[in-house]
This record gives C-alpha cells, structure tokens and sequence, in this order.
C-alpha cells in the first residue's frame, strides 16, 4: 500500500474541495487523471474514499479519518523539499560549491 507524495496530494485536494475538477485545476492536470488517481488510491488502500454524489465527491468516513495525515505527510514532505532547496542554495553561496549531476565540484 504505497502512496507517492503526488497522490496524497491530489487525495487532500480532493477531500478538501470536494471536486475533480477544482483539483484538477489546482493540480494542473486532467479530469480522467484525477479520477485514475482516486481509483488508484482507493485500490492501494483497499476500501472507498468517495461517495460520488450529483457530480461532486463526498468524502467517506475513511477519508476525512486520513485527512489530518495526509495534511502533516504532505507538509512534512514539503518542508524535505524547502530545507533541501536551501542547503544547496546555502553550500553554493558559503563554500563557492556548484552542484554538477551527482557531483560536487567547486566553482572556481
């Protein structure tokens, strides 16, 4: 049962806005790709996560359980990113290091 960040993500949005189509907005991609995504999910986790009612997505139970997790997983994954951003921005700027590939050479 493995869920990559991108899917946790497009699950908050989807529990959050109740819509396929504001998430697909929000997420830049297709209406048939966030549908395959909540499929997809909802098979890796082995129960539903959506009642489809009138053309809107209503959250299970199960859920709006998940969704505190999913908020601090996707946080936490985006803080991972951030801090990493800014130690390659500090190591260039403090020791004149230039990231090449999966090489550090320095930049003199």
């Amino acid at each position: 049962m493995n869920l990559s960040f991108r899917m946790l993500e497009l699950l908050r949005f989807a529990i959050e806005t109740r819509s396929v189509t504001a998430t697909a907005e929000r997420l830049h991609i297709s209406q048939p790709a966030v549908s395959k995504t909540l499929q997809q999910a909802e098979e890796r986790l082995g129960f539903p996560l959506f009642v489809r009612e009138r053309g809107r997505l209503v959250p299970t139970l199960d859920a709006r359980l998940l969704l505190p997790e999913i908020v601090r997983a996707t946080a936490a994954m985006e803080a991972v990113s951030r801090l990493a951003e800014e130690v390659i921005l500090w190591s260039t700027r403090e020791f004149g290091f230039v990231r090449l590939h999966d090489s550090w050479s320095t930049g003199s």
